[in-house]
């Protein structure tokens, strides 16, 4: 490419498919917080099926260092996700958290990263009010 009389050698990056994904509100990153609260807009993200995912701007730091207070979580819609990933847990159908999921025998445990928080311990019955709403695939710090 000629630009202002010199070749040019252009190199181009194939962009991705940004869709509009809608912020759904906060998630706590701590313990006693609502996860579907209401709607905050929408931020874009490269997934191929935009409607599997939303956004939730995280509250707290219990996950801190690696998500923190203020972050936007983006989140695959999911009813499972394996030992030792992060997810959007809904529990006793009205407590939403982020947490790491990890499963033992009969047993789920939400673990934060932050050592001040408490690692949570649902057994047997409850365990089943332990709800994943979805898989945390992406965090992007918002530093306005």
């Amino acid at each position: 490419e000629l630009i202002d009389g010199v070749d040019v050698l252009v190199n181009t990056i194939p962009a991705g498919t940004f869709h509009p994904i809608r912020v759904a509100g906060t998630v706590k990153a701590g313990y006693n917080g609502l996860a579907f609260e209401d709607f905050a807009g929408y931020e874009y993200a490269d997934v191929r099926h935009p409607e599997e995912y939303v956004y939730f701007r995280v509250e707290g730091d219990s996950m801190a260092p690696a998500i923190n207070d203020g972050d936007l979580a983006l989140v695959r819609l999911q009813n499972d996700v394996d030992s030792g990933q992060v997810a959007v847990v809904v529990v006793n159908g009205e407590e939403g958290t982020i947490k790491k999921i990890i499963k033992r025998s009969g047993s789920i445990v939400l673990q934060p990263f932050n050592p001040d928080y408490e690692t949570r311990v649902f057994h047997g019955p409850e365990a089943d009010e332990v709800h994943i709403a979805g898989l945390v695939v992406e965090t992007k710090r918002k530093w306005i």
